[in-house]
């Protein structure tokens, strides 16, 4: 292959790849903040850039373009846990002598804390000849790629699975023109094929090579493409070249997404214990990372703390130069809006929203029905879904089904805007008929705000 020039991303690219600059970004919790945000969050020892590819190397002879959150939520093929599909099947294929292969059982806790929220599952493991169908190669012995792929893809899965993957001590190779690989995998087919023969005799190494494969691949088929940002273990490999265990903030985003938004401090907790017990030095690089995010939290608590001292301090001397220039004048009776009393969600700062021209015709429509609307307390905007919003009765997504409102139509939303943003990412606002969605948890915007 010819050498490909490989140049490093500039610190505002890689923001940009994170998806920082967008309120998208802003909006989410303070721990998520923390975790997903490449600068300044990310401290010098932790996060490595990525070292210039050497001749050889991955990146020296292949062209990656690299992946952005934005183009990973837009993916059009989606392998994740969702509704009960919340299980990721193991195929073993061949033996698995003790000794002289990874404990499945080890790999099963790691998987499991490494993707939290997904359900791992170990079947029994099937002869060789069954995957077989045009044999091994008998020069050296090795299984083929299409082979693994051609079984799991036939092969009757349970109803709660997901993805599957098949994991061997046999050699794998894809066909001619390959030496060999350590895995491959199919994001539009769900599967993947691993082989841990390479490995070495040690179990503890032997163990945590397994580890990374597994993770990496799997990576694969969740959606991820390979990371030019850090130091990641979604870098390509060739084999030889340096993978570490840890994921990157840019990767950390794309696999919370991924795996229905888990908890972060609880995940890194899951690793360490598991670290810890193996001895590996990345348990040290998932305390350190608590740290941060904990010093992380409490800075931005204690700026919050101070920025709504100030505000009470301003409001409390706008509210006395009011009530002296009001002194011993005649009162006034204001004309006032009555609306019910709305359920308070978690505000957040969408910025200023543009004034429709439609405003004005709704306002003189209002008046010739004697139904005039203050324009200080409600703002028109305008629905962006291509196929129309569902406006219900509150903000849980099982209430009542209110309307629908179709694309390009006007939505009336009361102001101070009250938002609440679910678990899943989900932004939801609230409008004078009812609850809509406003930014989907694949970050589609549905509303002009």
């Amino acid at each position: 292959m010819s050498k490909i020039r490989f140049k490093r991303k500039t610190k505002r690219e890689i923001a940009l790849a994170a998806g920082e600059l967008t309120e998208e970004f802003q909006s989410l919790s303070i721990i998520e903040k923390c975790a997903f945000a490449t600068q300044p969050q990310v401290p010098p020892n932790l996060f490595q850039p990525i070292p210039i590819p050497r001749s050889g190397d991955w990146l020296s002879c292949r062209k990656e373009l690299g992946q952005t959150y934005k183009s990973f939520a837009r993916r059009s093929f989606r392998h994740g846990p969702h509704g009960h599909c919340n299980c990721l099947e193991v195929v073993p294929i061949g033996i698995f002598e003790k000794g002289q292969s990874p404990p499945l059982e080890e790999l099963k806790i790691f998987m499991e804390a490494y993707y939290q929220g997904v359900k791992v599952r170990f079947v029994k493991p099937v002869k060789i000849s069954e995957v077989a169908k045009t044999g091994c190669l008998t020069e050296d012995d090795q299984l083929l790629v299409p082979d693994a792929m051609s079984f799991l893809r036939h092969r009757r899965a349970p109803r709660d699975v997901f993805a599957q993957i098949a994991i061997t001590m046999v050699d794998i190779t894809p066909g001619d023109g390959w030496n060999f690989v350590f895995g491959q995998a199919s994001m539009s087919d769900g599967i993947g094929i691993f082989s841990f023969a390479r490995y070495g005799t040690c179990i503890n190494t032997l163990l945590k090579k397994s580890c990374k494969t597994m993770a990496h691949e799997v990576g694969h088929i969740f959606g991820l493409r390979h990371c030019i940002y850090f130091q990641c273990i979604l870098n390509g490999n060739n084999g030889d070249e340096y993978a570490p265990l840890t994921c990157c903030p840019i990767c950390l985003r794309k696999l919370s997404d991924a795996c229905g938004n888990f908890d972060i401090i609880q995940r890194y907790r899951t690793l360490a214990n598991f670290y810890d017990r193996h001895g590996w030095k990345e348990f040290e690089f998932v305390t350190k990372r608590i740290e941060k995010i904990k010093e992380k939290i409490k800075e931005s608590n204690k700026s919050k703390d101070l920025h709504n001292d100030n505000t009470s301090k301003s409001s409390s001397n706008d509210s006395d130069s009011n009530s002296n220039r009001n002194r011993g004048e005649s009162k006034h009776i204001a004309r006032t809006v009555h609306r019910s009393k709305r359920r308070v969600g978690a505000i957040v700062q969408l910025g200023e929203m543009e004034v429709l021209k439609e405003m004005d015709e709704w306002n003189k429509k209002g008046k010739e029905q004697g139904k005039e609307k203050d324009s200080n307390n409600f703002k028109t905007v305008k629905v962006l879904a291509p196929r129309g919003i569902i406006i219900r009765e509150s903000s849980k997504i099982n209430s009542k089904k209110v309307k629908t409102v179709r694309s390009g139509a006007l939505l009336q939303i009361p102001l101070p805007i009250n938002t609440l943003r679910t678990k899943s990412g989900t932004l939801r606002v609230e409008t004078t008929c009812g609850w809509t969605t406003s930014i989907s948890n694949r970050g589609m915007v549905l509303l002009n705000i």
